[in-house]
């Protein structure tokens, strides 16, 4: 593979500018958390947007890593 030349989108900030009323995160691999943050916004009467993270296994196999 190649170098990623390109900058990285940030979500939750480009969300937040654009007007969004509710924007959330979330990790995959944290189950109770991530359900709370879908069910808040689909309960929000306006636009929510989500970022729900799930990181690669393969790489985070260690002890401790949150799996996804």
């Amino acid at each position: 593979g190649e170098v990623n030349q390109m900058q990285n989108i940030n979500a939750v900030a480009t969300a937040i500018s654009m007007g969004s009323s509710l924007v959330g995160r979330g990790l995959s691999g944290v189950r109770d958390k991530v359900v709370h943050v879908i069910k808040a916004s689909i309960a929000h009467p306006g636009c929510a947007i989500l970022d729900v993270m799930s990181p690669c296994v393969t790489f985070i196999d260690q002890e401790g890593s949150t799996k996804s």
